[in-house]
This record gives structure tokens, sequence and C-alpha cells, in this order.
């Protein structure tokens, strides 16, 4: 006898002298429900079920358990039953399985929107007897992952009741739609109309590359305070490109691409390597840029494994950063080496283009002046015998613009 809340031998008395008492459910379907209603007090399991009632009391257990939230609906796909993380995924864990009990799946959860990519999940399951997933959101940032099997009874093809598995999936669709802004962000930075590049100066641009960093940085990394610094490969220095919350010590601090001396921006340049700085006072490699910082992160601005500059961000609260916003950083800073470079590659290429177009000219002036220059010393051989003031004139003209 599994579960008996009486005593057993009266039980059993009165199922004997009143049959109707006494119910042979039709599958385990029909007990689930039956139980969860409280229309049965016991269950007399016989014969070879019997062998494996051990493993269903300790399956109970566990499932009850589980970090994932699991619901049983009937073929009116309505909750039975559910476990407990179930109960406090949809905010009913003082209600009790008592408060879901005959409850939609949707009406279990506040404002519930599935958003794909199967739209009626449960019926299809129920109906086509296979297993399906997808998405919902509930409130403001909150999603889950949700897939419908169904469970048939013995003997027939058709689909009695639905579990429902859900898992909170929130961090890492938040975590995938931060990748996809940040990236967006990044092809931003670059992105300057042809007809612009044609008409703005290099500090115009740098100044615009300044006001998009800014922008991206609050907005989709949200960090505070940044400074900038671009890599002078002529003389190793590190010259300030913009700087946000910085102290004006810090911000006007010369420092160079070596490993030591240099704080950890240097480090960085020197090494190509980012560095998290978890404690700003057991760092000895540390200099203070912001006042009260407690943690900060750098990452070096890299394309084809040249460093560029480096790209540091600082907090006042010590363990601000972790792995994942190192890995944020480094492929903002892939885009951003992106941008710088092809800023770069455009200064070169106007001075090579002027360079080119001053040659032109010269070539073109050279010929006309070659003939004037060649005539006045024509002109200087006639007057050697006859006017020697016109002829030393003439040889003055000739010396002066040959040098």
């Amino acid at each position: 006898m599994l579960g008996a809340e009486v005593d057993v031998a009266r039980l059993i008395w009165e199922s004997v002298t009143s049959l109707e008492s006494l119910v042979g459910p039709a599958d385990e379907s029909a007990w689930l429900i039956g139980s969860a209603e409280g229309e049965f007090s016991a269950a007399l399991v016989l014969g070879e079920p019997l062998k494996h009632l051990p493993m269903l009391v300790a399956l109970e257990s566990v499932v009850k358990h589980l970090p994932e939230g699991i619901a049983v609906l009937d073929a009116d796909l309505k909750i039975q039953w559910c476990n407990d993380q179930f109960l406090a995924m949809s905010g009913r864990s003082e209600s009790g399985l008592a408060g879901l009990r005959g409850v939609s799946f949707d009406g279990a959860f506040a404002d519930l929107q599935i958003i794909g990519p199967d739209f009626s999940p449960f019926h299809n399951a129920l109906g086509s007897g296979a297993t399906s997933q997808t998405k919902c959101r509930t409130g403001a940032s909150t999603y889950l992952d949700v897939v419908a099997a169904p469970v048939f009874a013995p003997s027939t093809a058709q689909a009695s009741m639905v579990v429902v598995t859900v898992r909170d999936v929130s961090f890492e669709y938040q975590q995938r739609e931060k990748l996809r802004a940040i990236h967006e962000a990044g092809q931003d930075l670059g992105d300057i109309a042809p007809e612009d590049l044609m008409t703005m100066s290099v500090d115009a641009r740098k100044i615009l590359l300044r006001e998009k960093i800014i922008q991206h940085t609050k907005d989709v990394l949200k960090f505070e305070t940044i400074e900038v610094r671009m890599l002078n490969e002529r003389t190793n220095r590190l010259e300030p490109l913009l700087n946000v919350g910085m102290l004006a010590e810090a911000a006007e601090r010369e420092l160079f691409a070596q490993m030591t001396g240099n704080g950890v921006t240097g480090y960085v340049a020197a090494t190509g390597n980012s560095y998290l700085c978890r404690d700003t006072a057991d760092d000895p490699l540390y200099l203070k840029g912001v006042a009260g910082a407690s943690s900060s992160l750098t990452v070096p601005i890299k394309r084809n494994e040249r460093v560029l500059g480096t790209f540091n961000v600082e907090s006042t609260r010590a363990n601000a950063f972790a792995e994942q916003d190192l890995q944020f950083l480094e492929l903002f800073c892939r885009d951003l080496a992106v941008a710088l470079n092809t800023l770069e590659l455009l200064v070169f290429e106007r001075a090579t283009v002027v360079s080119e177009s001053s040659a032109v000219l010269l070539r073109e002036a050279a010929k006309p002046v070659d003939e004037i220059l060649n005539d006045i010393a024509w002109l200087k051989d006639k007057f050697v015998g006859f006017d020697p003031q016109a002829a030393e004139r003439l040889q003055r003209v000739l010396s002066q613009t040959l040098t």
C-alpha cells in the first residue's frame, strides 16, 4: 500500500465492503489527475509494476527538485501537477499547486507572450504526438525556453497528457542581444559616408570617431569611465585619443608601450594582451586613473596582431568586471581597430594623392620652362660680343632659375 494516510486494514475492509470506493485507473494519467485532485487516498500496486515502485518514488523526489520547471497538462491543456521550480518561475510559490491546478499554461504566468518559433506548442504536441519547442517572454525581461512533450496512454496512439519543461534563459538571451548590439555599434564606428570623407579633415574625423566611441561605450557596453590611447610607433608613446571621467593627472600622464613603469596601459600595449585588474589595491601594475578606483579593465586595440592602441575602463567598485565584460570589450575593440586603421589609411592615401598630383604638375610645368631657359641661353650668347651688361643679366636669370 503506497501513500496510505489511514489505517491500512480499515481502508482495505472499507474497499471490500464498499466496492464503489475501489477504482482501477485506466492509465497513469488517470491516476495522476485523480491523485492530484484528492480522489485517491492510497494506491495498491500489484504484480509487475511493483518492481518499478522504488524507482518511481525516487524519481518523484528528483523531479520535484530539478532546476527546470516541470508541469503536467491534461488533454484539455490544464495544469494538473507541477514541481516547486515551476511554482517559483510563475510566482505562485505561496499558493502552491492548488492555486495552479486547472489553470492553463498561459494563465500561470503574468503577461506571457510566445515569441516562437512554435506559436502553439501544447496543441501541436498533443495533436501531432511530437515534441515541440519554443520561447516565451514574461514581464519586461524574463525569457523562457519551453519544451512540450506528449505522453501516450498504454496501447493507444493518442497522447493523453503533455509534460512541459521550462528553463529560464534570460541571461543567455540578454548576452546574445548584447553581442548583437556590440557588433552593430562596432560597425557604426567606421561608417562614414564617402561624401563626408571628401570634405572632412583628419581632425574632424577623429572628433566624429570620439563621439561614436563615447556614445556606444555608455549605451551598449554600460561603461562610464574610459580612456583610449593611440600608439605612436615611431616614439613608442601612447598618445591620448579620448577620456571620460579620468583624473586630469591620469589623462595627462605620459605613458609608453613598456611592460614596467607605465601602468597597466603600458603593459597591455607592450604585450598585446588584455588585463583584468580585480582589486587595484593589490595590483603593482596599476596607476591611479580614477578617484577611488577599485578595479579596471584594459584591452589592446589590435589589427592583424599589430597594436594600434589601448582601451581602458575603470570602476570604483571592486571586482566590477568579469571575463564576460573583457570579451565584450575585446569584440568592440576589434571593430574600433578597423575604424582606426581605415582612418590611418585614408590619411596615407590623401598624402599619396597630393604627392602624385604635385609631381604631375611639376612635370607639366617643366616643359615650357625648359623652352624659355633655352631661349634665354641663346640670347645671352648673341649679346656677349656687343652688350656685356645684357649678357651678364641674362646669365644671372639663368643661374637663379636653375637653382
